[in-house]
């Protein structure tokens, strides 16, 4: 669920210079927080340190970055990477506006998906070697999971998908990692399956590790490797195919839409739209105007 800040405190922050800021958290994701500025002009910050991982995406305009003894102009589609501990500051270049999106990690949430990758013991912090990001798939990654969690209201297991696949390509970008021990994948059929029996509700990745025995990462990676989905964008596919057959059977859309766990009928024509470019009602009736049915 998004959690922007009062409307009275964007006003004083833009008539300051500070920029329109707010914050993303979630209840079920306590590990994970965003915050978005844009248009900030004297937003500027002394030396500091935050406990968690830190990765900042510059947005627009520039600024200048200190992280121990790197000084950097940085611009927009670059990375800021701040290691748990480093002292840094971001600050706007000569009064120049900028946007900024920055995304915090608990290391106990770190830790065991870093092992799973190769890069560390169960036990240990893995700390990047960079501090700075000029990959342009890295941005579109970093991108690409802030709307994903911003669209995420009710819907933890997206969010945290969305996230391993962004520290994923992080990870295969910037690191090299250990050839991690591979999990065994005979326990993805039961995760499939439970999946199957629950599609209709709303599930957490803990309760799919509990399934399958293992950790977050080994399951995503050894999901995708048996099906070619991760375990939520299977999900999806699995809800869109039952309602497909119930609609086809001629159940009514609004009990289609509750029982196969979308919010509501419009949220079932949203998804049915992007899938087939049909509505449900059209593909009920057999009736298309305007293209066909894939």
């Amino acid at each position: 669920m998004s959690m922007p800040p009062s409307s009275s405190h964007l006003d004083a922050d833009a008539a300051a210079g500070h920029g329109r800021q707010r914050f993303w958290r979630d209840p079920a994701l306590p590990f994970v927080e965003m915050r978005q500025v844009a248009d900030a002009r004297s937003l500027c910050y002394a030396p500091h340190t935050h406990e968690q991982l830190s990765i900042g995406a510059i947005d627009a305009g520039r600024a200048v970055y200190r992280n121990g003894r790197l000084r950097q102009q940085i611009g927009s589609g670059m990375l800021t990477l701040i290691n748990p501990g480093d002292v840094h500051a971001c600050n706007p270049d000569h009064g120049r506006s900028w946007s900024f999106r920055m995304l915090y990690l608990d290391p106990g949430w770190l830790q065991p998906l870093q092992a799973a990758l190769g890069l560390t013991r169960q036990d240990a912090l893995h700390m990047l070697g960079a501090s700075l990001s000029r990959d342009p798939q890295i941005y579109r990654g970093f991108d690409r999971m802030h709307r994903a969690l911003e669209a995420s209201a009710a819907d933890p297991l997206g969010a945290e998908s969305a996230l391993f696949g962004f520290l994923e390509l992080l990870y295969a970008r910037l690191e090299v990692p250990r050839r991690p021990t591979p999990p065994d994948t005979a326990p993805m059929r039961q995760v499939a399956d439970y999946i199957h029996a629950q599609h209709a509700r709303t599930l957490r990745l803990e309760e799919l590790c509990s399934v399958a025995g293992l950790s977050p990462w080994q399951l995503i990676r050894a999901f995708r490797n048996a099906y070619g989905l991760t375990p939520h964008a299977y999900l999806l596919d699995c809800r869109f195919r039952r309602a497909r057959a119930a609609l086809c059977r001629g159940e009514p859309i609004a009990d289609v839409a509750y029982a196969h766990g979308y919010a509501d009928q419009a949220h079932l024509q949203r998804c049915f739209k992007r899938a087939w470019a049909v509505t449900p009602g059209q593909y009920r009736a057999g009736l298309v105007q305007d293209g066909q049915a894939r």
